[in-house]
């Protein structure tokens, strides 16, 4: 049964110190790498098994490098969810850092990659993304922020090290793409928790005009995951507020659709 509140991100306190674990989710990933092991699926896997590109008899140069450097580290990551080890990021051997290897939002997607990589093994996790998160690249900070919430999906503990680094990277800059990095690692972590500390902090960027459209709408998109399914009215008026103050130009941006995707995400189900 705790294992279950856990699945389902219930808020739940057990006085039982070992079930609380289990409802926090706590030894998600020791569980999750034992059954790996018993399956025999542990072994890393290169994208390129994935590809079968030792079947393919066409020139792969004449794909564009960033996109195709982008689409291995996708698939790298999903292939290697949660093992905690991988033959393109996280590989010991290798003297050449992946993240590097890309430019700009590739940079972005290996370093939040990592998380992905690490689901959960918050043990060990911290410190691998930790040196991403003061490099002089915005891109690779972002990512990081992001990795750093994709790690801890899900898991609640004393220490609230999520809350705490990313809220007060928030605060700290006023550069849109960290913004949306510390956001979207913020959604990921304490998605469908309804977390009020998270609303206070959130709203207030959804309502400031001085922010730009792409952070508002992240920010919409953010509090959505977080509150997804509650129909918290503070939380929807917010979004509402936003969007019948912007002018029709305002709407042109891509990012727009995120604030309905933010308020439909409110009203799941």
């Amino acid at each position: 049964m705790a294992i279950m509140l856990g699945r389902q991100r219930n808020p739940y306190t057990s006085p039982d110190e070992e079930l609380q674990k289990c409802i926090s989710n706590e030894h998600l990933s020791e569980h999750f790498k034992a059954l790996a092991r018993d399956l025999d699926v542990v072994e890393p896997k290169h994208p390129d098994h994935i590809f079968k590109t030792h079947l393919d008899s066409r020139n792969n140069m004449l794909f564009d490098s960033a996109k195709a450097n982008l689409a291995l580290t996708y698939v790298n990551a999903f292939v290697n969810a949660g093992y905690g080890k991988d033959l393109l990021i996280n590989n010991s051997e290798s003297t050449e850092d992946w993240v590097f290897k890309n430019k700009e939002e590739g940079m972005t997607a290996a370093a939040a990659s990592l998380g992905m990589l690490l689901l959960w093994d918050v043990d060990d996790g911290l410190s691998q993304i930790d040196k991403y998160m003061d490099r002089r690249e915005k891109e690779i900070q972002a990512g990081a922020y992001m990795g750093l919430g994709l790690l801890n999906s899900g898991i609640t503990n004393e220490y609230d090290a999520v809350f705490g680094i990313l809220t007060e990277k928030l605060e700290q800059t006023q550069d849109p793409k960290l913004m949306i990095g510390a956001l979207m690692g913020l959604s990921f972590t304490y998605a469908g928790s309804a977390r009020e500390d998270l609303l206070e902090t959130i709203t207030p960027i959804i309502l400031d005009p001085d922010y730009s459209i792409e952070v508002q709408a992240v920010a919409s998109l953010a509090i959505g995951l977080i509150y997804v399914g509650t129909c918290n009215e503070e939380a929807c008026q917010s979004i509402i507020q936003n969007l019948m103050e912007k002018e029709e130009g305002d709407v042109d941006s891509p990012f727009s659709r995120l604030f309905a995707l933010g308020l439909g995400l409110l009203f799941l189900g």
